[in-house]
C-alpha cells in the first residue's frame, strides 16, 4: 500500500532518495511512500501502521479521499523476472496548520545546476524521514552511530505530478540523482529523525475509519 498525500498546493509527498547513514550521501528512488503489508494486514491496516510510525507528523492532518487498486508489471530487480505487483494506492490531501514540525527539515538553497530542463529544489520542502527495520524501535538515547543502524532514513520532498512522473523514469533517476548529489545528511539530523518516531502505538487513527 502507498499513500498519495497532497498539500494544497498541488505538491504531493514523495520519498527522493535513501539516506546513508555512515556517509550522508543520497542515493536516488523517487517513490510514494508505503510498505508492504504483513501478515493479516489489510491495506488501510498497512497506511495505519505508517502513520503510527515514520508518518506520524501528518496523521492528524490529512483526510484519505479515495482508495485505489493498481495492478502493474515489472521486472523484479533479484531475480530479473517480470512479474504483477498489485497494490493499493490511499488518495489523501493534507491540512498543512495541523502537521506536527518537522525536527529532520532540511534547508537547501537552489542548486547551481538548476537549468530550464532542471527544477529548482526550492518548493521541495525537503525532510529527513526515519523508519525503524524493527517491529520494536531501537533505544534512541545513545549519541552513537551504532542506534542509526536500527533505522532506515529516506529524504522526502514534495513534488508536482509533472516531476514526479519525469524522475520516476530510468533517465530521470539520473537527473533526480544529480540534483541531490550535493545534499549530505549529518549525523544530528539523522538522530533527529530517530527521536521523532513515537515511542508506542497508540491504536488506530480516525482519518482512516
Amino acid at each position: 500500500s502507498v499513500l498519495k498525500l497532497a498539500r494544497p498546493d498541488c505538491r504531493f509527498l514523495v520519498h527522493l532518495g535513501t539516506v546513508n547513514s555512515h556517509s550522508g550521501k543520497v542515493k536516488a528512488s523517487c517513490e510514494l511512500p508505503g510498505s508492504k503489508s504483513r501478515e493479516g494486514e489489510t491495506p488501510i491496516n498497512t497506511i495505519d501502521r505508517l502513520l503510527n510510525g515514520p508518518l506520524h507528523a501528518f496523521a492528524n492532518a490529512l483526510v484519505v479521499e479515495e482508495n485505489e487498486c493498481r495492478s502493474e508489471r515489472s521486472k523484479a530487480k533479484k531475480f530479473g523476472m517480470t512479474t504483477l505487483y498489485v497494490r493499493t494506492v490511499h488518495t489523501a490531501v493534507l491540512d498543512p496548520e495541523k502537521v506536527r514540525p518537522l525536527v529532520a527539515s532540511i534547508t537547501m538553497r537552489t542548486s547551481s545546476k538548476a537549468t530550464s530542463d532542471f527544477p529548482s529544489r526550492d518548493n521541495w520542502d525537503m525532510f529527513v524521514m526515519a523508519q525503524s527495520e524493527d517491529k520494536v524501535a531501537p533505544d534512541t538515547g545513545s549519541e552513537s552511530q551504532d542506534l542509526l543502524a536500527g533505522f532506515k532514513f529516506r529524504l522526502c520532498g514534495w513534488l508536482t505530478e509533472e516531476e514526479f512522473d519525469m524522475y520516476r523514469s530510468d533517465r530521470g533517476q539520473k537527473t533526480l540523482q544529480i540534483a541531490i548529489d550535493d545534499i549530505r545528511i549529518t549525523p544530528h539530523t539523522l538522530r533527529a529523525a530517530a527521536r521523532s518516531l513515537p515511542t508506542s502505538r497508540h491504536g488506530s487513527f480516525e482519518t482512516l475509519r
